[in-house]
């Protein structure tokens, strides 16, 4: 234990206030023995009161026993280590009242105190006649009672195995970093000593005991500084400076890694590099005054520049803060709420306008958020927003609660319009009005992200999460590198309107325990052309793919009851578009897809004994449809006459083959033995570029029938007047209109007939002078 033998009160600096380590000590006990009462603190921080109540084998102190060995919290005696003698607080096995301690601490400040650690000494000694027990018989337990932030009340936060060691001191030191006391709380802790129940029983209880000394609560060593606008100047300020003002700026990071106020702006100076870790522990701002990480001055973002094994924005149990405007190098940003047995939530960590690149030291990650994967801690309200992200080495965007539990699931999650070159997103655990939007997401040849296993993005134990309006292209790796894929445990989450090209694992991958997820309306362009066994890979890539696939280990099961429909999915020749579908499976629903495969067809499992996996209604270029497990229905063998096929963009798979595309859709309906569907409904209003659906369905992800114009001209009546109103040419049943013109003198409404092009091209063309001639339309919808 460093410093911790006396109570630090740290000096103030302009915009500071007194901030003391040390909340409340015991080290001099009363000559009370067997007597329960309370004593009073030795030593307390200022506007705090702690007290403590023994147990009822109460506490002994002769000053004889005393000596000068560690002091936990203040200068003071303590209880000689090496000796028999019991002085210091009693406590033994025999009943709840021989075991408890309790403690209590009174927060009498104007805020709310991060706790850093709880520290003890003891010793086995023997209570009444007889010797110290010499196995380890138990545990002692710091049990958190009431009132401590971040913890559950009655949890347990520290077992401390008591060892064999008799009649000598031992000194531990508790971890209470994520926890706090707020303000006007009394917070309340136990010590409770617990006999495991091995030792013989003729053993006497009493033998089971130990004693307590140099006790100590202590608080974050950070000061708290008074709210406003703090500047950080890499080259022009000091750390000796109140950082309140530009000229009179803080220079380091580690100057401004401190707490601070709802409200606060922590500003980084544009042009400058920050070396190191900008650090924010237990950083609290409020729903109407979140606390802001950003940039001022002119000239390009300020860099922060981390160093190998240390992020450089690292925040642990903070709430309520933005971070924009800053450029990342090195090392990436890492959020952490690590604490096992908590159920707090972390609301509002937003992101925005960042460049994070050439992130290659070992945290790896550009930018990552975790929670520990036990109890019940977990972030809401989170943005991550107009960032760019290239050349990590991990994941570009991971965020995980690696527990997969169905309780305790991070909401309100939002990752929108970020492009990310050379690394995949990963998200888990993640659920409730939760969207990943606009983002694109493009692979590389380097050997990180993307290139080694990744899919453009992969999500685990996600639930009703919304994937939509992205562009993922270029994955690369052994395995998955999909554009998107549903890795394990995953329902109800939709990927829709996405682009998916050139991903060599393939379009959709959906493995075990997962339910009730859908793709559709999505465009897949080459996707799925990776060949076991060149260039490393360890598995084919694959057009569609149900895997059980559960863990290294575990047995497979499902995936159960999933939806592929309306998706438009073009390979070239080149490519050998392969089928999967493991034992496992049962329900899978293939339908309203147009499919264009211009090379040939594979099933990588001939002997499947999955169960209702349904290929029914699509249309299929030269009949290349799956085979067995595959049952396959109603297929229509046609050419959807694709504007552009081999194209990388999605205007090249408009449909022009109305007769087999438009309205040739069917409703979607539960598989059978799916009393589920989907959450959020088979019906869709818009198809992958916005226009509305109407009717049936068209086949494939692009609607047609929405492109059809309600009323068009494009002939006009001769002559050299003006003409007041003219029919339309075209018109589709139930709709009509008019138009006129205004235009005289040798314009308005005239052509000649040998020069109307009596087709049904919508548009405008330029004529003669002081004239409109060619077509107009009204586009349905």
């Amino acid at each position: 234990m460093k410093n911790k033998g006396m109570i630090i009160a740290l000096l103030m600096v302009s915009g500071a206030v007194q901030a003391d380590v040390v909340i409340g000590s015991w080290y001099a006990f009363d000559n009370a023995n067997n007597s329960q009462h309370v004593e009073a603190a030795d030593s307390t921080a200022s506007n705090w009161i702690a007290n403590l109540t023994t147990s009822t084998r109460g506490s002994a102190t002769t000053a004889a026993a005393q000596s000068a060995t560690r002091n936990a919290g203040a200068t003071g005696p303590v209880v000689d280590p090496t000796t028999t003698d019991r002085s210091g607080l009693q406590a033994n096995i025999a009943n709840v009242g021989h075991a408890t301690t309790t403690l209590t601490f009174v927060n009498n400040t104007d805020a709310d105190v991060p706790l850093e650690g709880f520290y003890y000494d003891y010793k086995k000694v023997a209570t009444g006649s007889g010797t110290s027990d010499t196995t380890d018989w138990g545990t002692i337990d710091l049990i958190a009672v009431s009132n401590i932030t971040g913890a559950v009340n009655g949890s347990t936060l520290s077992q401390r195995a008591v060892g064999t060691a008799n009649y000598f001191s031992q000194g531990v030191d508790v971890d209470l970093s994520g926890l706090s006391i707020a303000s006007g709380a009394t917070g309340t802790f136990t010590i409770v000593v617990a006999w495991d129940g091995t030792t013989a029983s003729a053993d006497p209880i009493w033998h089971k005991a130990v004693t307590y000394d140099n006790l100590a609560l202590t608080a974050s060593t950070n000061p708290i500084v008074s709210s406003g606008t703090y500047y950080i100047d890499a080259t022009g300020g000091s750390d000796f400076n109140s950082g309140t003002a530009t000229n009179d700026a803080w220079q380091t990071l580690a100057r401004a890694s401190t707490n601070y106020l709802a409200g606060d702006q922590i500003l980084l100076k544009r042009g400058e590099t920050f070396p190191g870790q900008l650090l924010l522990q237990q950083v609290k701002g409020s729903a109407a005054l979140p606390i802001k990480v950003g940039a001022y001055g002119t000239g390009n973002d300020p860099i922060i520049a981390g160093s190998d094994g240390t992020n450089s924005i690292h925040m642990s149990f903070c709430e309520y803060v933005e971070v924009e405007d800053l450029e990342i190098v090195g090392e990436g940003i890492s959020v952490t709420a690590y604490w096992a047995g908590g159920t707090n939530t972390y609301d509002h960590l937003y992101f925005r306008n960042l460049n994070i690149h050439d992130i290659t030291g070992t945290t790896s990650n550009a930018l990552a958020m975790n929670t520990h994967p036990d109890g019940g801690t977990k972030f809401n309200d989170v943005l991550i927003e107009g960032c760019t992200i290239s050349n990590v080495l991990g994941k570009s965007i991971s965020i995980n609660k690696w527990n997969i539990d169905s309780t305790f699931f991070h909401t309100d999650v939002v990752i929108s319009n970020n492009t990310i070159q050379g690394s995949g997103m990963q998200v888990g655990k993640i659920a409730g009005d939760s969207l990943i939007i606009g983002n694109n997401v493009t692979g590389s040849n380097g050997s990180d992200g993307l290139t080694d296993t990744d899919s453009g993005l992969w999500i685990w134990d996600c639930h009703d999460l919304l994937i939509e309006h992205n562009v993922f292209e270029g994955a690369r790796g052994s395995h998955d590198a999909c554009g998107v894929h549903i890795d394990i445990g995953n329902t109800d989450c939709v990927i829709q309107y996405n682009l998916s090209r050139d991903n060599e694992g393939g379009f959709a991958e959906i493995l075990g325990s997962s339910s009730n997820n859908v793709y559709r309306y999505n465009i897949s362009i080459n996707d799925g052309a990776r060949v076991k066994g060149v260039g490393g890979a360890t598995q084919e890539g694959k057009m569609f793919f149900f895997g059980g696939y559960t863990g290294v280990g575990s047995p497979k099961d499902g995936p159960y009851n999933n939806y592929i429909y309306n998706n438009t999915i073009f390979t070239k020749a080149s490519i050998l578009s392969k089928f999967l579908v493991d034992d496992t499976v049962s329900g899978a629903m293939i339908a309203n897809n147009i499919i264009y495969i211009e090379g040939s067809t594979s099933n990588l499992i001939s002997g499947s004994t999955a169960t209702n996996i349904f290929f029914d209604n699509n249309l299929v270029y030269q009949g290349k449809v799956p085979g067995a497990p595959f049952i396959v229905t109603d297929t229509v063998n046609a050419d959807p006459m694709f504007a552009n096929p081999g194209w990388l963009t999605a205007v090249a798979y408009v449909p022009a083959n109305t007769n087999q595309v438009a309205d040739q859709g069917i409703a979607i309906t539960n598989l059978p033995g799916d009393a589920i569907g989907l959450d959020i409904g088979f019906a869709v209003t818009e198809d992958y570029f916005g226009n509305p659906i109407y009717g049936a369905p068209d086949m494939g992800a692009i609607e047609i029938s929405a492109l059809t114009a309600l009323v068009g001209w494009h002939t006009w009546p001769t002559g050299t007047v003006a003409v007041a109103s003219a029919s339309p040419d075209e018109s589709l049943s139930g709709y009509t209109g008019n138009i006129g013109t205004t235009v005289s003198g040798g314009g308005g409404g005239q052509q000649t007939t040998t020069a109307e092009s009596g087709d049904d091209t919508y548009g405008t063309a330029g004529g003669g002078a002081g004239r409109t001639e060619g077509a107009f339309a009204l586009p349905r919808g």
